[in-house]
């Protein structure tokens, strides 16, 4: 018998070519710098979430901004040790399958 169900959808989630996180290679407790991630163009990037160790998220006027999420962050060491910042990315291809 045919197949009567209701179109379903399917998340497909392709190959993510490796993001390139630019940042300076050292820096000096309380000076602002900024990092950037950038993927192919091919990525629809939907959200960046960041994390940092041994420093802050700042604006560029060097108030603390906890959670940013776009692709380019401003960042200051505390001077407690070597600053580490971490980025990832989502995003969401869909494509619709009807049976």
């Amino acid at each position: 018998s045919p197949v009567t169900s209701p179109p379903y959808e399917l998340t497909v989630i392709p190959r993510m070519a490796q993001p390139v996180l630019a940042a300076p290679a050292s820096t000096s407790a309380g000076r602002i710098e900024t990092a950037t991630v950038s993927a192919s163009d091919e990525d629809q990037w939907t959200s960046v979430a960041w994390g940092i160790e041994h420093g802050q998220f700042v604006d560029e006027n060097g108030y603390e901004q906890p959670y940013p999420s776009s692709k380019t962050v401003h960042f200051k060491a505390d001077g407690s040790g070597p600053v580490a910042l971490f980025a990832s990315g989502s995003f969401v291809g869909k494509i619709i399958i009807v049976i």
